[in-house]
Parts: structure tokens; C-alpha cells; sequence
């Protein structure tokens, strides 16, 4: 989520990762369920608010 937050874009992010965007987006997807919310810039609000990242 941090490198969501720093602004990285997703292929840059599962690259660096070595993931593919799909398992990428399959955890950002588990991660606005655990928030609450419903896409990347709510989540990294979210968790900022919440002192996780």
C-alpha cells in the first residue's frame, strides 16, 4: 500500500514485486474490503487516517 500511497503506478508496483497487476489488484481489492472502502485513493486515505501506512 505504501508504494500505492507514494504514487508508484500498479505495473510499477507488481513489477518491483515481481507479481502479476492481476494478484496486484486481487490485494488492493482484499484491502478496500478491509477498509471499507471502494478504490486505491479512499484506501490510501483510510489507512493514513488510520496510522497503518
Amino acid at each position: 500500500m505504501r508504494d500505492i500511497s507514494d504514487g508508484k503506478h500498479p505495473r510499477t508496483v507488481a513489477r518491483e514485486r515481481q507479481i502479476t497487476l492481476g494478484t496486484l489488484r486481487n490485494h488492493l481489492h482484499r484491502v478496500n474490503q478491509k477498509l471499507g472502502t471502494c478504490n486505491r485513493l479512499e484506501a490510501v486515505i483510510e489507512a493514513k487516517r488510520r496510522g497503518v501506512i
